[in-house]
């Protein structure tokens, strides 16, 4: 109830719990009862098995020819018709049992499903509420990335060192903060080591940095260019 405004449906609300009786809140079995669940299905299992093990004992280690191939197959079409009896008797058995409970399990689904509607109508907001933490938080982490980015928006946007994990309830917005400042940092680290190189490539070295923000992989291709010229310049006449 916290959160809710004190008008007079809250007030209807009170008086018609006090009207119904805690104890109507029960789930109970009224037929039957726990106890009186079946426990065990009583059949004629013994004189059905004397009777299957009398109709197979005929066929223990038979062996067909060619030439009575034919009875092979009615044999077969015997036995195949004889399971298939039991199984239709079975699954005959198992609807029967079923049925109570497919009716139960339907009631029981529709009363779950006057619950759902609050908790649906409570799920809304609660989600449209938690939306808009996720708005107010990504909006002061990009506060904090307006505030130190400087002249580097182009090089390195806003979504581009954005992590989506910064928005879980669990991640702290400081330690975001900090994350996204740190990043800034390091980027413009990064770029102060580039343009202090005696090179001729640093500017194809400042484009691989900017395309990875791997400052070991920009500097790798400005000695790979250095290296190039020089063994280009080594095969010169």
């Amino acid at each position: 109830m916290a959160g809710r405004k004190k008008t007079e449906t809250v007030e209807a609300e009170v008086v018609e719990t006090a009207v119904v009786p805690a104890g109507k809140m029960e789930f109970r079995l009224i037929n039957p009862t726990e106890d009186g669940f079946l426990r065990r299905i009583q059949w004629n299992k013994e004189e059905l098995e004397v009777a299957v093990r009398a109709k197979i004992a005929g066929y223990e280690n038979v062996v067909y020819t060619e030439e009575n191939i034919k009875a092979a197959k009615n044999d077969r079409a015997e036995l195949n018709k004889l399971i298939k009896a039991i199984e239709e008797r079975r699954k005959q058995v198992k609807n029967i049992i079923n049925e109570p409970y497919a009716v139960f399990e339907a009631e029981l689904k529709e009363i779950t499903a006057l619950i759902n509607e609050p908790v649906a109508l409570i799920d809304q907001q609660v989600k449209a509420f938690e939306e808009k933490q996720k708005e107010e938080k990504k909006a002061a982490i990009k506060a904090t990335y307006d505030e130190n980015i400087g002249n580097l928006a182009e090089v390195l946007p806003f979504e581009k060192i954005f992590d989506s994990r910064y928005l879980n309830q669990t991640y702290k917005l400081a330690t975001a903060q900090k994350e996204i400042v740190d990043k800034i940092d390091t980027v413009k680290t990064d770029l102060e080591t580039i343009d202090s190189l005696d090179s001729k490539y640093k500017l194809n070295a400042k484009d691989v940095y900017i395309k990875t923000l791997d400052l070991s992989k920009a500097l790798a291709e400005n000695k790979r260019l250095a290296d190039l010229e020089e063994k280009l310049e080594g095969q010169a006449p």
